[in-house]
């Protein structure tokens, strides 16, 4: 590659990972025991899934691994996410993301012994997804505020 060409996406990389990495380091350093634990609880979970598929003699396949391993990248990423749109709408949101690792931990806990449960008794307990609950409560919570605001400026 010309040395102009490798400047130029060198640049737009190192823009981008700047980006990224500022932010990042930030959240790291303010929650990083919250966020071991929760990636702790998160391969636990993950390993008990996989033994209680075993226990109900369920196909595990590649795809379902493949899966499972996006939505505990997607879980670890709602935090994030409440940052980048908090920061976005100027709104400061330090004290609520360790709410937020802490309900994360415990929809993780919920999981991990409902995965033993089936374990141990060989019977599926029925299927609660707390965190759909919760992300669907937050988000009519943000469109009636939002809904609001709008309402006010008219």
């Amino acid at each position: 590659m010309p040395v102009k060409e490798t400047a130029v996406l060198y640049s737009t990389t190192a823009m981008t990972m700047n980006f990224l990495y500022i932010p990042a380091i930030l959240f790291l350093n303010k929650n990083a025991e919250q966020l071991m634990i929760l990636m702790f609880l998160m391969s636990i979970d993950f390993a008990s899934g996989l033994m209680k598929s075993y226990r109900l003699h369920k196909k595990f396949t590649k795809y379902k691994f493949v899966v499972g391993v996006y939505m505990k990248f997607i879980t670890l990423l709602i935090p994030f996410l409440f940052i980048f749109a908090g920061v976005g709408v100027g709104y400061d949101l330090s004290e609520f993301i360790p709410f937020c690792l802490s309900v994360l931990i415990l929809i993780e806990f919920y999981s991990i012994l409902g995965n033993f449960y089936t374990i141990r008794t060989g019977k599926e307990l029925e299927d609660k997804d707390i965190l759909s609950y919760l992300l669907l409560k937050t988000r009519n919570k943000i469109d009636k505020e939002i809904t609001k605001r709008t309402e006010e400026k008219k």
